[in-house]
């Protein structure tokens, strides 16, 4: 050990021990992520000046906006800083760069603006969308362009400028319900529900259109203290749990397994959007709208209870540190790698890849000095370790 502590750079302690010092307490405390500081985080830190990112920039690493064609994660996100980490310090060493210290904010935020520039997933189709737009009567109400006052029973399309922040389209989708259900009524028509695709096309038409000239859109999230008084105070609480099994509810995060993405969740709130209203009729309250930034506040607590996050299984997450060969090091009387142990319900795949990113230079350099490979990680891997951190 004591050769191994002269055979790290003093640049690596310096960084690693600056990145932990910054680190201590940080648990998201501002925002869970935003799109834009995200984007801008990539700048600061000099990630662009070697990745592209969606096409823009002339970099011969990876895209970093083209990633894999699975579900977009964080685990899945830690999962490639991970694979591709040594590759990555390796090319700043022989450019002599320094490693840029990446927190829990900026993790949360380059995710933030990485799962933006993959909102539409799947794929969305305009005509397919245009065909919904139609085909569910949203055009007997929402005209496209200019109309007299008076004409159409809701908005038109064109002053639909919520849809440049992902989550403010779904607080204005929710908000809209309660009058939409009205004028469906008068009408003597059914409510309409969409499948994911469906309405990831309808989106796609929508973002197509001249009159809202929206590109790129973003994604922001807000102050998850202030989502969890939320998830009481418009009464999800009475009907939904995050996480803990109580007869007659129902677990999103449960729910989340099959669809974790934000416009799997927008599809969700619409389409039940009718029985929760019967359902809060008879429990004797009426729904509320979502004002300002509420609708941010939740879904940054949804987040950092893990809705978005890949379910993981913490016994395979016990297998994994033996098959990894973890614990030759974590935990061992000889080694100042520090034991692996979680933090509950606050550890997360964000935790985990900003830990990597400290951690793994010197964690490499270890590797090395013993001789040892540096094992490969999958996105489920990630999510499994995360789920048993959790529990230790």
């Amino acid at each position: 050990m004591r050769a191994y502590k002269q055979f790290i750079t003093h640049r690596r302690v310096g960084v690693a021990a600056l990145a932990l010092v910054a680190l201590t307490g940080q648990l998201l405390n501002a925002q869970a992520g935003d799109a834009a500081s995200g984007k801008e985080m990539l700048r600061l830190r000099g990630c662009t000046s070697c990745h592209p990112v969606a096409g823009q920039g002339s970099g011969s690493a990876p895209d970093l906006g083209q990633v894999a064609a699975s579900n977009v994660s964080t685990a899945e996100l830690a999962a490639t800083m991970w694979n591709h980490g040594p590759k990555m310090w390796r090319a700043m060493d022989e450019q002599q760069k320094p490693i840029p210290m990446l927190t829990e904010f900026d993790i949360a935020n380059l995710y933030a603006y990485l799962y933006s520039l993959r909102y539409f997933d799947p794929p969305g189709d305009a005509a397919r969308g245009k065909k919904a737009f139609e085909d569910n009567r949203c055009d007997h109400c929402h005209f496209r362009g200019t109309v007299s006052a008076g004409q159409g029973a809701g908005p038109r399309v064109a002053a639909w400028v919520t849809m440049a922040n992902r989550v403010d389209w779904v607080q204005q989708m929710w908000n809209h319900g309660a009058k939409m259900g009205e004028q469906l009524a008068a009408r003597n028509l059914d409510w309409p529900e969409f499948t994911l695709q469906e309405m990831v096309d309808l989106l796609t038409y929508l973002e197509k259109l001249p009159e809202l000239q929206l590109a790129n859109p973003g994604l922001r999230m807000g102050d998850w203290r202030t989502g969890k008084d939320l998830f009481g105070e418009r009464h999800c609480s009475q009907r939904h749990t995050l996480g803990e099994g109580e007869e007659g509810k129902i677990d999103l995060l449960e729910a989340a397994r099959f669809e974790p993405r934000l416009s799997g969740l927008a599809v969700a709130m619409w389409n039940h959007r009718p029985k929760m209203e019967a359902e809060a009729r008879k429990r004797g309250f009426e729904l509320d709208n979502f004002e300002t930034t509420e609708m941010e506040d939740l879904v940054a607590y949804l987040f950092k209870k893990g809705y978005f996050e890949q379910r993981g299984d913490a016994r395979r997450g016990a297998v994994l540190i033996e098959e990894k060969g973890c614990g030759t090091c974590h935990g061992q009387e000889d080694s100042e790698a520090p034991a692996l142990e979680g933090s509950g319900d606050g550890y997360s795949a964000v935790r985990f890849a900003s830990t990597v990113w400290v951690h793994g230079p010197g964690m490499k350099d270890m590797m090395d000095y013993r001789n040892k490979d540096w094992p490969a990680m999958s996105a489920q891997d990630v999510a499994d370790l995360v789920a048993y951190l959790r529990e230790n």
